[in-house]
């Protein structure tokens, strides 16, 4: 029997794979409608963006997505919650794990203890770190 977190790795991991086979394929819609994804640019092109948006998986925050920026440990979590298919509103959003620097409220709150609760995140120490980039390693 394969434990949660290897299940959500392995959807993740198929998620990926299947947004970077089916992107080559689409013609950009979603991507263009944020401010911040400049025409021509190779996610809007590949349709990666569009595939993410189409899939629920990203959702972008008052029009911009940042493709260019580093991915943050809470966004991670966010999005293998999305691709879990269980929504925010399935978990609180008070901090129900032992992370210290989680507050209650964030916009991320849910997904970092629905991450806690299927053994995705571990953290570190008590720490969380939700909106440090998430490393290679990580």
């Amino acid at each position: 029997m394969t434990s949660l977190c290897q299940r959500a790795g392995a959807v993740a991991a198929s998620a990926a794979f299947a947004l970077a086979l089916g992107g080559a394929f689409a013609q950009p819609a979603w991507a263009s409608s944020f401010i911040d994804v400049p025409a021509g640019h190779w996610a809007e092109i590949s349709g990666v963006i569009d595939d993410a948006v189409e899939q629920g998986i990203i959702k972008g925050d008052n029009g911009y997505l940042r493709p260019d920026d580093q991915v943050t440990r809470a966004e991670v979590a966010a999005m293998l919650m999305r691709i879990a298919g269980v929504s925010a509103g399935e978990f609180p959003d008070t901090n129900e794990t032992p992370f210290v620097d989680l507050a209650d409220g964030q916009w991320y709150t849910a997904s970092i203890n629905w991450a806690y609760d299927a053994g995705v995140i571990s953290g570190t120490r008590g720490y969380v770190r939700p909106e440090a980039a998430v490393s290679r390693e990580e």
